[in-house]
């Protein structure tokens, strides 16, 4: 009798176990779950924000069939230009200052380093340059 009564304590502590354990990877296999889940739902709404983006971009292209046009667009937009070109941007009159269109331009390679330095901590106003 008492060696049943033990044989019934071992077959009830193995399956206590087996169904704590079986929860807790059930747990873990949920919170897996849930987790993946929020993935894909932000994977999904970047994919949705690519495929407008895509379908506003195909319109786009489908509105202006003439390459020049297309080139003309995209200079404009994106500011690309070509090996060999140089880009020239127009300042309004009203943000140039007169003084410093008329001073000559200042090349970085002729200055002094810690001419530069003081350039780059202090703004444009150093102490007089001495040439060495």
């Amino acid at each position: 009798m008492n060696e049943a009564k033990g044989v019934r304590t071992v077959i009830w502590t193995a399956l206590l176990v087996f169904t704590v354990f079986t929860f807790l990877s059930l747990t873990r296999y949920m919170y897996r779950v849930q987790r993946l889940e929020r993935v894909y739902r932000v994977v999904a709404t970047q994919n949705a924000m690519l495929l407008a983006t895509q379908a506003a971009l195909e319109t786009q292209i489908a509105s202006t069939p003439n390459p020049q046009e297309m080139e003309r667009l995209i200079r404009e937009r994106m500011g690309q230009v070509q090996p060999g070109e140089i880009p020239i941007r127009v300042i309004p009159e009203q943000q140039m200052r007169h003084d410093d269109a008329l001073a000559p331009p200042l090349r970085i390679r002729d200055l002094p380093p810690w001419y530069v330095w003081w350039l780059l901590f202090f703004g444009p106003e150093p102490p007089a340059v001495t040439s060495p």
